[in-house]
């Protein structure tokens, strides 16, 4: 029960954060920026989220960092893929796969850096 309250609240941490910058990146396209500069923005966004959440969890997790990373990486891929499927049912393709693994990969070094940076007890 541990485990689905602790994922449950991180998946929650991540839907609240993505929606906020959602909005936000919304309102800066329609009024300041073009197209392609908010979805650089949102790009480096989602990845600031990956990074900083792996690594507030890593640095509670007893774990490995690379595991940690693997767990919160899939789960936050699991999430944008349904957001995907049931908001904007388009079809799957290559490049949507680079970008998930490089989220992937943004999670894995932000648990690594978290599990290194736990305080160490004397």
């Amino acid at each position: 029960m541990d485990t689905i309250k602790k994922y449950g609240l991180l998946g929650g941490k991540f839907l609240l954060c993505f929606l906020i910058g959602s909005i936000i990146l919304s309102i800066f396209n329609y009024f300041l920026f073009s197209s392609k500069i908010s979805h650089t923005i949102g790009f480096i966004y989602l990845l600031l989220i990956v990074i900083i959440l792996s690594f507030q969890t890593a640095k509670k997790s007893d774990s490995r960092g690379i595991i940690t990373g693997l767990k919160n990486g899939f789960l936050f891929i699991f999430i944008l893929f349904l957001i995907n499927i049931i908001l904007y049912q388009s079809p799957f393709k290559f490049l949507r796969i680079v970008y998930y693994l490089i989220l992937l990969f943004a999670s894995i070094l932000g648990a690594i850096a978290g599990v290194n940076n736990k305080p160490k007890n004397n």
